[in-house]
């Protein structure tokens, strides 16, 4: 077995739908305003390997529904680019993850041109992650990618593969953190310990 098998084990890892599509959906949480909280709905299909000990998807296309009726698509790199879509009234912008390229395209092309005024959203800029938290070790600042906000756009990718796997869509309390009305599901959240390890 190859060094790298084991991200793409689900007793180890989640394959790419986390290792990858974490990126995506952190930039979407953040354009969308809800990095601290998660879907209400999510439903979604997957394609996983047949046999082997690789058992995670290599294909998937999923939705999660906001309460404020957002709808999220989160797909794969073949059926969409790698990146994020914020569609809206004017227009449409694509962000491409900065070790993916760090692209941007729109539609119409203005809106890339457009300047942010000063009473807008600025975004803090970090050209080092690995500085940037030392730093903030140093001030007890927060960092730019703080870790609550890291542990809600991780549970998104958890969702979408439990989705996947149950093949049904399921309706998610983000602020309990568990599925409503549904055990099979709930049970995926976890994974039976080991003797002789508990919590």
């Amino acid at each position: 077995m190859s060094n790298s098998h084991w991200f793409h084990i689900r007793d180890y890892a989640l394959g790419f739908i986390a290792g990858c599509g974490i990126h995506t959906v952190d930039m979407a949480q953040w354009g969308h305003g809800t990095s601290l909280t998660g879907p209400v709905e999510v439903e979604g299909t997957g394609v996983f390997p047949g046999d082997g000990l690789c058992n995670c998807a290599v294909a998937w296309d999923v939705n999660l529904k906001f309460a404020d009726g957002i709808t999220m698509n989160f797909t794969d790199g073949e059926k969409n680019p790698l990146g994020v879509r914020w569609e809206g009234t004017d227009g449409w912008v694509f962000v491409k993850e900065r070790h993916l390229g760090g692209t941007f395209d729109a539609w119409p092309p203005e809106l890339l041109r457009r300047k942010v005024e000063p009473d807008e959203i600025h975004l803090p800029v970090s050209n080092h992650h690995q500085a940037n938290f030392l730093e903030c070790v140093r001030s007890r600042g927060e960092t730019v990618a703080p870790i609550d906000v890291a542990v809600r756009s991780d549970a998104l990718c958890h969702l979408s593969d439990i989705a996947m796997r149950t093949g049904r869509r399921l309706t998610w309390d983000p602020a309990r953190e568990v599925f409503v009305g549904d055990d099979q599901a709930n049970r995926l959240l976890v994974r039976p310990m080991r003797s002789p390890w508990r919590l």
